[in-house]
């Protein structure tokens, strides 16, 4: 199982290196790689060591399996012998990875300051247990956006993909797609302005609403496996520059590894793991009329031993689960409150500013600011 793995994602990692490497580039370390007309090289396995950088063991030249040149190519299907099931998650790791590293800035916000829009029992509960709170998705306010989103992909997938190659790949993704039921996953929205006459609208109406600042080193601690803070794109020139990257890295994966993929058992595990991030990548697409709200948004996907609660609503009884705003190195993780337009500006500043200390929660006074947006009666 663990030689799939690397074997898996050392070839994986090869690939993406050819995009910015031509034949006769070096690493820093005096190391080369040598490619093969035909294209990357199926080595042996021991010159896998490459992708390690350990300057102390000479590379081995890589060539490509159609190129007779070196004798360090070895038949994929003696390769593949040996590797019969491909690990659960080993793709959406290896996808995550990649993104972190290498597309960091289309995926995660940049944004040094997000802002989460509340009302006044929002804020308390969130002061008074230190945490936020992530809503079961089937429950969110627009429910045409999955719709939106699901419609989005499987045009962009039947345009750009299944029109050259309706392979097994892409059959499988059309299907995903076609059959989409939203899995159980929990969000949280945040917005990039935090002072939006609009958001003000949206979550005061007859009521006072708050704007809580999360700056970068909450956003850093939400990212992993199971839970990323991601853009949301309105633009359709974004949303598809966003899904090219995706699909993309998913169709070179596939088609660098297609000889374990002719395992059925193997390419299921390969949706599986694609469904997964489609769970992410959907609810980063929204309908462009609702561009004015910036929005990015704090997704979770349930493990096992996730503590769900649940809350009564105009809409039946909720789940939600909570995310702490307690931190080793900072007791409080809210940077900023941001007051919504109201008659009360200056004693309600106060309330806040006095509730936080007795609930051990303090923040720096300065912090607690008004809108500047006129209010109205």
């Amino acid at each position: 199982m663990e030689s799939l793995s690397y074997f898996l994602r050392t070839r994986f990692e090869l690939e993406i290196y050819t995009y910015n490497l031509t034949t006769g580039t070096s690493y820093n370390n005096g190391e080369t790689l040598r490619f093969g007309t035909a294209g990357l090289a199926w080595s042996a396995t021991h010159s896998l060591s490459v992708t390690r950088l350990h300057s102390q063991t000479p590379c081995q030249s890589l060539t490509s399996r159609w190129d007779s040149g070196s004798g360090n190519v070895v038949s994929p299907s003696s390769l593949c012998e040996s590797l019969k099931i491909m690990n659960k998650n080993e793709f959406l790791t290896i996808f995550f990875d990649l993104i972190y590293h290498k597309k960091k800035n289309i995926f995660y916000p940049e944004d040094y300051y997000l802002h989460h829009y509340t009302d006044l029992e929002g804020l308390i509960g969130i002061i008074k247990n230190k945490c936020i709170y992530s809503t079961d998705s089937r429950f969110l306010n627009d429910l045409s956006e999955q719709t939106f989103s699901q419609n989005f992909i499987l045009e962009y997938i039947e345009i750009n993909y299944a029109r050259k190659n309706r392979n097994k790949l892409t059959e499988s993704i059309l299907k995903i797609l076609s059959d989409w039921k939203m899995p159980k996953t929990y969000i949280t929205s945040f917005s990039k302005d935090s002072d939006s006459l609009s958001m003000w609208r949206g979550y005061g109406k007859e009521k006072i609403a708050f704007s809580l600042g999360f700056g970068k080193y909450f956003l850093n601690q939400t990212i992993n496996t199971f839970a990323h803070l991601v853009n949301v794109y309105y633009k359709k020139n974004d949303q598809e520059r966003l899904l090219k990257w995706i699909f993309d890295t998913i169709y070179n994966y596939y088609n660098i590894n297609i000889e374990i993929f002719e395992d059925e058992e193997n390419l299921k595990i390969f949706c599986s793991d694609i469904q997964n991030i489609l769970v992410f990548v959907l609810p980063m697409l929204k309908h462009p009329k609702f561009i004015e709200e910036q929005e990015a948004r704090l997704i979770i996907r349930p493990m096992e031993d996730i503590n769900i609660n649940f809350k009564s609503s105009k809409r039946g009884l909720i789940q939600f689960v909570e995310t702490s705003l307690n931190s080793d190195i900072f007791p409080f993780l809210i940077e900023e409150i941001k007051i919504g337009p109201t008659s009360d500006r200056e004693y309600l500043k106060d309330s806040v500013y006095e509730f936080l200390i007795q609930c051990g929660s303090s923040i720096y006074d300065k912090r607690i600011k008004n809108s500047e947006i006129p209010y109205r009666e």
